[in-house]
C-alpha cells in the first residue's frame, strides 16, 4: 500500500515515497481514497442506509440506538407492534449487519399510562441491525448518523 498527501492546491495528489503493508491479522480500520484523494462520502441517515442496504455497515461515529436483546423483538404485542424499551450508545467501530424494517413502539412511562387510558400508541419506522453479540439495534428511519 503507498502513502500519498494532497497538495497544497487540494486538487492533485503525491506519493511521499512510502509503502506500507497490512498484515493479514490487521484488526483495525483504514480508508481507501480515490486516485484524486477523495474519500467515498460516508452515509448520513437511517433511510440513506437503508435504501443502500449493505450487508453489513461499520459505525463511523458514536450513535444513540434503541436494544432488544436475543429475540426479544420477534414477540409483537396484541396490537402487532414490536415493543423496544432500551437504548444504548453504538459505538464507533461496531459492525452492525442489516436484517429489516420493522414498525415499532417504545415502551415508556407516559406510553403506559396512555395505553392505560385506551389511547393508541404512536408508532415509528425502524431499522433493525444486529450487532456483534446478537442484539437488534433498531435505528430510527429519520435518524442522522453524522
Amino acid at each position: 500500500m503507498e502513502a500519498v498527501k494532497l497538495q497544497p492546491s487540494g486538487r492533485h495528489v503525491a506519493s511521499t515515497g512510502h509503502n506500507y503493508s497490512m498484515p493479514l491479522a490487521y484488526g483495525g480500520w483504514f480508508e481507501v481514497l480515490s486516485e484524486d484523494g477523495k474519500a467515498v462520502e460516508p452515509v448520513s441517515t437511517v433511510a440513506e442506509l437503508a435504501a443502500l442496504w449493505p450487508p453489513q455497515c461499520v459505525v463511523r461515529e458514536p450513535l444513540r440506538a434503541i436494544v432488544c436483546s436475543g429475540r426479544k423483538h420477534d414477540n409483537p404485542d396484541h396490537l402487532g407492534t414490536t415493543r423496544l424499551d432500551k437504548t444504548r450508545t453504538v459505538k464507533t467501530g461496531e459492525c452492525l449487519a442489516l436484517r429489516d424494517t420493522v414498525e415499532a413502539a417504545v415502551e415508556t412511562n407516559s406510553h403506559v399510562a396512555e395505553m392505560n387510558a385506551g389511547e393508541l400508541a404512536h408508532t415509528k419506522h425502524y431499522l433493525r441491525c444486529v450487532d456483534a453479540v446478537g442484539d437488534s439495534i433498531f435505528l430510527a428511519m429519520n435518524q442522522v448518523l453524522t
